[in-house]
C-alpha cells in the first residue's frame, strides 16, 4: 500500500521542465492545438460530447448509412476546424476563418441530408447501350466533392496565412 502512495507522489511531483517537454513532444506529434477557456471551451466540449453520444446511439440503434456518414463528417470537420488552428501563431484564439470553415462543413452536410432521396436518386444513372447489357454510372462524386474541396480550401488558406 505504501508503494502505491509513493508512485502517486512521484507522478504528482513531475517537474515543470519535464511537463513542458512532454507537451512539446505531443505537439510535435499531433500539431498545434487551441486550448480555449470559458464559454468557448464549454461549447466545444458539448459538441464533442454530442458527437460521442451520437456515435454511441448509432452503435445501439440502426442509423442509416446515408445519415450516419454525413453527420460523422460534419461533426469531425467542424471540431477539427475549431480545435486546430491554421497556423501556430493563431493558437488559443478563435479566428473568423475557422468559424467560416466549420459553418461551411456543416452546411454541406445539411445540404446532403436535406436533399435526401433526390441526392440518392442522382447517384445512379441508367445508360442504355442499345441492346447490349445496361450499365449504371455512379454520379454521387460531384456532390461529395464539396467536402474534399472545403478541406483543400482550408489547407490552401493555411499555406497562404502561414507564409
Amino acid at each position: 500500500m505504501a508503494e502505491d502512495n509513493t508512485l502517486d507522489l512521484k507522478a504528482a511531483e513531475m517537474s515543470a521542465a519535464a511537463r513542458q517537454r512532454v507537451e512539446e513532444l505531443i505537439e510535435e506529434e499531433e500539431g498545434a492545438q487551441n486550448k480555449y477557456r470559458g464559454v468557448l471551451a464549454v461549447v466545444l466540449s458539448v459538441c464533442a460530447i454530442m458527437m460521442s453520444l451520437f456515435h454511441l446511439y448509432a452503435a445501439v440503434e440502426i442509423v442509416p448509412a446515408y445519415i450516419l456518414r454525413p453527420v460523422h463528417v460534419a461533426f469531425g470537420l467542424a471540431l477539427v476546424f475549431l480545435v486546430f488552428p491554421v497556423a501556430k501563431r493563431f493558437r488559443h484564439r478563435l479566428m473568423w476563418w475557422d468559424v467560416l470553415f466549420a459553418i461551411l462543413s456543416i452546411a454541406v452536410v445539411v445540404y446532403i441530408l436535406y436533399s435526401g432521396d433526390e441526392f440518392g436518386d442522382r447517384a445512379v444513372d441508367f445508360i442504355d447501350l442499345g441492346g447490349k447489357s445496361p450499365q449504371f454510372r455512379v454520379d454521387i462524386a460531384s456532390d461529395c466533392e464539396w467536402v474534399s474541396g472545403l478541406c483543400l480550401a482550408r489547407f490552401a488558406f493555411a499555406s497562404t496565412v502561414d507564409a
